[in-house]
């Protein structure tokens, strides 16, 4: 869209760019508004309304202040002030209810691969408070495991599955929930996070249990911010954005088998040669 911006001359003082977006620019993509050194000798003021961007400052050489969102900041040489979109989205449910609510209840975590990453923080957050947690954490093989000492200090039992059997239990994690189901095991809530397939069959294994079950859909973002469409999912019959209105959802209200089918489109170009990742290869 650069043909529909309007560029400015920079001032002697600085080495600025900066241009402004057309309004399909600003409704459509991210862009790089205004770049550069600035050598802000005396006081001035640039412009920022009704812009949904990033700001991001060093303070090389000197001295000042920046009055910014209604704030007035002294900053000195070294110093870097950041302001971002965000976050998005909304946080889990239970960091809503008191801790007297919390303590006590029974939670069973599912992870699989790098799901094991954002469900760590969640236990931890669980544990130090009164909550008693079960985790089971999946991966094809136990060198692909992380965390694993860090998550056991944090619950009150964890189940390793890998697909090899080079460690825990030789087989999914659906496997483990079902075992641990049938061992009379009772839980107030159930949480998923990991590949889309893994929640799908999570989701199957409780379905029949009366458990509450929450699946977080981060799998399928993309740029985190509203505007690609990309984590767009049907939820309970209705179209829903993954990064503005979940990650998480009732696992039992979203369409797994349409996610999934969304997720093969690009199927053949990714197996072409010019699309194939090469990140590691020499």
């Amino acid at each position: 869209m650069t043909d529909q911006t309007t560029e400015h001359i920079p001032n002697p003082l600085d080495s600025r760019i900066m241009k402004t977006p057309s309004a399909v620019a600003r409704r459509t993509f991210f862009y790089l508004q205004e770049c550069g050194h600035l050598k802000a000798g005396i006081g001035r003021q640039n412009g920022r309304q009704n812009l949904q961007s990033f700001l991001f400052a060093v303070v090389l050489n000197g001295k000042g202040t920046l009055d910014y969102d209604k704030q007035h900041r002294e900053l000195e040489q070294g110093d870097c002030f950041v302001d971002v979109v965000g976050p998005l989205g909304r946080p889990s449910d239970f960091v809503e209810l008191p801790e007297a609510e919390l303590r006590g209840r029974r939670f069973l975590f599912v992870a699989g691969g790098l799901g094991t990453a954002p469900v760590y923080p969640q236990v931890k957050y669980l544990h130090e408070r009164g909550a008693s947690v079960d985790v089971i954490v999946g991966a094809k093989t136990a060198d692909l495991l992380i965390l694993r000492e860090q998550m056991r200090a944090v619950c009150d039992n964890l189940y390793i599955c890998t697909d090899d059997g080079s460690e825990g239990h030789h087989g999914l994690v659906t496997e483990k929930v079902k075992q641990l189901l049938d061992a009379g095991r009772k839980y107030d809530q159930a949480v998923a996070i990991g590949p889309m397939i893994m929640m799908k069959f999570v989701t199957l294994t409780l379905k029949d249990s009366g458990i509450p079950l929450v699946v977080s859909l981060n799998t399928i973002m993309v740029d985190g911010t509203g505007m690609c469409g990309c984590c767009r999912i049907t939820v309970g019959g209705k179209v829903r954005f993954a990064c503005v209105e979940g990650p998480e959802f009732d696992g039992y209200a979203v369409d797994f088998d349409e996610a999934l089918r969304r997720q093969t489109m690009y199927r053949p170009q990714e197996q072409e040669a010019d699309h194939k990742c090469k990140i590691g290869r020499s």
